[in-house]
């Protein structure tokens, strides 16, 4: 696996101690992975946002919050999905806000189940 944070170094450090192909192949890397955390970084504001305005409070964590507080840029963490925090009360009801934003829609669940699901599942 490529890392973005080791060609942020490379690059700073010792660029021309690392053959041209190598840098050109992390330089790369690292562009791509900066775009799909950006994209993701939007996704993620899109979410926080829906949420806000139907009072589910949450927390991201993880992804862009831990690249923002790690090394103050988010190109330099690589991830791959979002992890959002909410309230074991409004789980279902995020869940179901979602395909207002382009996501699958769940099966609607008795509150039965969802109570199972809540109770069996960790995320």
């Amino acid at each position: 696996m490529m890392n973005s944070l080791l060609y942020w170094h490379l690059n700073a450090t010792c660029r021309d101690a690392v053959p041209q192909a190598i840098m050109e192949r992390l330089h790369d890397h690292f562009l791509k992975s900066a775009k799909s955390n950006l994209l993701l970084t939007a996704e993620l504001l899109r979410i926080l946002e829906l949420f806000e305005k139907n009072g589910i409070p949450a927390i991201p964590f993880k992804g862009p919050v831990l690249a923002l507080t790690l090394y103050e840029d988010p190109a330099l963490r690589e991830f791959g999905d979002l992890d959002i925090l909410v309230q074991k009360d409004n789980v279902f009801r995020a869940l179901k806000l979602l395909p207002a934003l382009g996501y699958l829609k769940i099966p609607d669940y008795s509150p039965a189940v969802e109570a199972q699901i809540i109770k069996r599942e960790y995320h």
